[in-house]
């Protein structure tokens, strides 16, 4: 045991002798918690609004004031025509155009069913369907509100009933995006980290020559492998508590799960990342190479774990693909158990994969590493 204890000291000693490493480890995560946390975000607000209102009514210029004032639309413009609207949406000032047209309240008074036009930028498929739902909402809205009016001037001895939802959100009150995107963040900055720190530390001892007078010591290749892989793997738990306190203190993210699950489940993952980093180092022989081709497991990694995209929306093959990415089930984890407070007993087939894709990346890896060794 004493050989590895010599190289965790070791490794531990040139991480706290590169400045570089240190600002990886410590000032990189943060960075990338703030950034991605506040930028990668589904709420969709400060959509910019151009109102065209043709009828001049009462009820058009209360159509507009509670577009407005609802808090998702900025209102950057009042066309004259339609035409003005269309190129406000097409020279960026609007992403959304709203035309209210004439005669639209005695239209309405009459009872007919006339009808507001809205024109929106399609390029954003996400942001303009979100936009149109906010849209077609509020309308809605206002047409119960005139319906309740008319029935109660109609009789104005019976209140109009009407059937009410009352509505609960769990695990998500405010329905923000932050608490979801934040255990996503946490594992994007595990993955980097750990799989970079791993692949492109041994590589550069190749490339300087100490991994080859490591290897000319009475160490065997095992315990090389342990006091090199240990000390990131306790370094990707100081990143976990480190990103989780900044998440709970700064941005009030809820734990109402166990610890324990989020260590355990944090164990078995890093299994995977470290040992696809040092797979990394065993098949290239340059940093370039190892980060090139690190690059890609982790934007794959990121693609296909459900961070950006819920995976029930992907195609059905990339749903299978998505199978056969760690990162899927351990966000699937983290998640749960963070915002839900889910436990084992709910949780285990995805700790059942974790451990095998942990136990067999580094079971796999380090055959290799022994064979090229040898």
């Amino acid at each position: 045991m004493r050989p590895i204890f010599v190289l965790i000291r070791k490794e531990f000693q040139q991480i706290l002798r590169d400045r570089a490493m240190i600002g990886i480890i410590l000032i990189m995560p943060l960075v990338q918690l703030f950034l991605l946390s506040y930028a990668v975000t589904t709420d969709v607000k400060h959509i910019k609004l151009a109102l065209l209102d043709q009828d001049r009514s009462r009820l058009s210029r209360q159509i507009g004031a509670t577009l407005v004032h609802s808090g998702y639309f900025d209102l950057e413009s009042r066309p004259a025509t339609r035409l003005q609207a269309g190129e406000a949406i097409q020279e960026g000032r609007a992403d959304l155009a709203v035309i209210i047209p004439l005669h639209f309240a005695r239209d309405l008074e009459t009872g007919r069913s006339p009808a507001v036009q809205v024109i929106v930028d399609g390029q954003n498929s996400n942001t303009s369907a979100i936009a149109l739902g906010y849209v077609t909402r509020i309308l809605q809205e206002v047409s119960s509100d005139i319906l309740i009016a008319g029935l109660a001037a109609a009789a104005p001895g019976a209140a109009p009933r009407f059937i009410e939802a009352q509505t609960r959100v769990f695990y998500n009150p405010e329905m923000e995006s932050i608490p979801y995107m934040i255990p996503g963040v946490i594992s994007v900055l595990l993955t980097v980290a750990t799989m970079l720190l791993t692949g492109m530390g041994l590589v550069r001892e190749k490339e300087i020559g100490t991994f080859e007078q490591l290897m000319v010591t009475p160490i065997r290749p095992g315990q090389l492998l342990i006091g090199k892989l240990v000390p990131f793997a306790l370094l990707g738990f100081l990143m976990l508590i480190l990103a989780l306190t900044v998440a709970r203190v700064w941005f009030g993210l809820p734990f109402e799960g166990s610890p324990g699950l989020v260590a355990l489940a944090t164990l078995l993952f890093l299994l995977t990342t470290l040992g696809i980093g040092l797979f990394i180092s065993t098949v290239t022989s340059t940093q370039q190479q190892a980060l090139f081709i690190a690059w890609f497991v982790m934007v794959f990694s990121m693609l296909m774990s459900g961070f950006f995209y819920p995976i029930d929306n992907m195609p059905e093959w990339a749903q299978r693909i998505t199978l056969l990415n760690p990162m899927r089930y351990y966000l699937a984890i983290l998640r749960s158990v963070l915002l839900k407070g889910s436990g084992l007993v709910h949780l285990w087939p995805d700790f059942a994969a974790l451990a095998v894709f942990g136990v067999g990346i580094l079971s796999l890896t380090v055959a290799r590493f022994r064979a090229r060794v040898g």
